[in-house]
């Protein structure tokens, strides 16, 4: 077991989240949610790509049984002083440290084992050089440095892409000697402060977290508040948003260039100590007989766009239409775009209300890539309502996030299948593309003509304010 060991999974997840290295450690697992299905798939497809790279490189492995780490350890040392060119799965043993790499790479450069040194790499699905996948390797440098006497002077990452990317191991030195000692406090009880966000979406600790803050009321609860921000009312004693809002900002010390964002944070303060919403100004909205509410699915593996959902209203009626790829292959998406420009180019008065930029790239996207006329273009483009940016110079509201599903719930709007979300629906196409079931399909297209019901239901609301 891992469990009594900082690993290189530690690493990891206090640079995301410090309260996340906290609750691993000291939360109620029983209150921590399973993995969704697509993470599932994602450690999936991790997994066999990382299996496709090991089975081109030749390499030695140590053997020993599942969770004798000590066995593993000796196992890789006698490979190390042995000289073996590559080590896969090697275990890096210096109490209470544990580190389980990929690979050990012999490189030249002298250590204690002779004329040639060991160097850290990693397989990873990402397509960049993330600080995610290079500090635990830094830490498992750290832990070779002790081994062989001397620290790598480098560490390797194999991306998803298949290009292999180098980088210096002595900038992150310093990093690493922090984190660890943060997460040594952590692991002894230190408590980190919560800290809401997007990033939170995929982690199991999310409705924990949530509830905690509001029961804290804490700060972090604040839309778009930055870490900076937080310090600087933290330093004057302002803890919760209860304190932000009673506040008298003329007598606190707020940097000029923060005062502006401030008396925003303010306001939201104030709003959620009410419950209620705050009209900043009353949002101008286009009128015209023909409303389209667009919504666009991805597709993980490709990152293309296979369904462009509309729901289209006239009046009092209302109807759905997806256009669908049914491969995420050029030849289909080429077939989407135009079934999509024949619908709209007969509309004479039309507006496509969307939440947040996405759509709008797309859009740009496949027009350059397919072509579209220049007239249609330009009816397209202006046509184009962001109800995001409306929402967020219009309103302040009493929620910690202003995304579609958390804005559309907080107006009474409920998806009819709880657990979907654009990563679900992610996961049931890479089923769908695999298995050809039509329930997955039913349920993709349910879900996405929901997430265009629900920007319905937000523009509906902003014409009534």
């Amino acid at each position: 077991m891992t469990a009594s060991y900082i690993t290189g999974t530690h690493i990891r997840n206090h640079h995301k989240c410090e309260r996340l290295t906290y609750l691993n450690f000291h939360g109620d697992l029983s209150q921590k949610l399973p993995l969704t299905d697509f993470r599932r798939q994602l450690i999936e497809q991790s997994q066999q790509y990382e299996a496709s790279i090991v089975s081109r490189l030749p390499h030695a492995r140590p053997e020993y049984q599942a969770g004798d780490f000590l066995s593993g350890f000796h196992q890789t040392l006698r490979l190390m002083e042995a000289g073996e060119n590559r080590i896969y799965k090697p275990v890096l043993l210096q109490e209470p440290y544990l580190g389980l790499p990929d690979f050990l790479e012999r490189v030249p450069g002298c250590s204690g084992f002779g004329n040639f040194r060991y160097r850290v790499a990693e397989i990873k699905r990402g397509l960049s050089l993330k600080k995610e996948y290079t500090l635990p390797i830094v830490f498992y440098s750290y832990l070779l440095s002790s081994i062989q006497g001397v620290w790598p002077t480098t560490g390797r990452v194999i991306l998803g892409d298949g290009t292999e990317k180098e980088f210096s191991i002595a900038p992150y030195r310093e990093t690493l000697t922090a984190i660890l000692q943060e997460i040594a406090a952590v692991q002894a009880g230190k408590e980190p402060l919560h800290n809401i966000g997007a990033r939170c979406r995929h982690c199991g600790w999310r409705k924990v977290c949530l509830e905690e803050a509001k029961e804290r009321k804490d700060l972090s609860l604040l839309f778009n508040l930055r870490e900076p921000v937080r310090q600087v009312l933290l330093a004057q004693g302002i803890t919760t948003f209860t304190d932000l809002a009673k506040a008298d900002l003329q007598r606190l010390r707020i940097p000029k260039e923060y005062a502006d964002v401030v008396h925003r944070l303010q306001l939201q303060a104030q709003v959620w100590e009410q419950q209620q919403v705050v009209l900043l100004r009353r949002p101008s909205l286009p009128q015209a007989p023909v409303e389209l509410f667009l919504d666009m699915e991805e597709d993980a593996e490709s990152r293309c766009n296979y369904l462009f959902g509309v729901l289209i209203r006239r009046g009092e009626e209302e109807e759905y239409r997806p256009f669908l790829a049914r491969r995420p292959v050029k030849t289909e998406l080429r077939r989407l775009w135009k079934d999509f420009l024949r619908f709209i180019a007969p509309l004479d008065r039309f507006v496509i209300y969307h939440f947040d930029q996405h759509e709008r790239v797309q859009l740009e996207h496949f027009a350059t890539e397919y072509g579209i006329d220049t007239p249609l273009y330009r009816r397209l483009v202006r046509s184009l309502v962001d109800l995001y940016p409306i929402i967020i110079s219009s309103v302040v509201l009493p929620l910690h996030s202003y995304s579609i599903k958390v804005i559309a719930d907080y107006l009474g709007f409920r998806w009819s299948d709880t657990a979907a979300s654009g990563a679900q629906a992610m996961y049931w196409y890479t089923q769908w593309l695999a298995t050809r079931d039509e329930r997955l399909l039913e349920a993709i297209l349910q879900y996405n003509r929901e997430d265009c019901m629900a920007t319905r239901v937000v523009k509906d609301w902003l014409a009534t304010l």
